[in-house]
């Protein structure tokens, strides 16, 4: 979500008129710490319609079948997504 450039995909993030979540995993090789830090500053100039969330859990860890499933890490974020919809589709 994050690469050099006007046209990456965390530009949109401040810009984009719908709700957000974006749930992020420890030493996950495909958004590292620097990205992690520039999504958390994006979305904090969003504003209060946007919400991300650091996950003490590996890459992938909310599918069961994988051999890094977190069940309660899992749980959350799906609490977390079930409330933007709850938000931001369903009211």
């Amino acid at each position: 979500m994050v690469w050099e450039g006007p046209d990456s995909p965390h530009r949109l993030i401040p810009r984009c008129p719908g709700g957000l979540y974006i749930a992020m995993a420890r030493d996950d090789e495909t958004c590292p710490e620097p990205h992690q830090q520039i999504l958390e500053a994006m979305v904090a100039e969003a504003g209060p319609r946007a919400t991300i969330e650091r996950y003490d859990a590996l890459h992938g860890w909310t599918f069961p079948e994988r051999w890094c499933h977190d069940a309660e890490a899992a749980e959350r974020a799906f609490r977390a997504t079930q409330a933007l919809f709850d938000r931001h589709v369903a009211g």
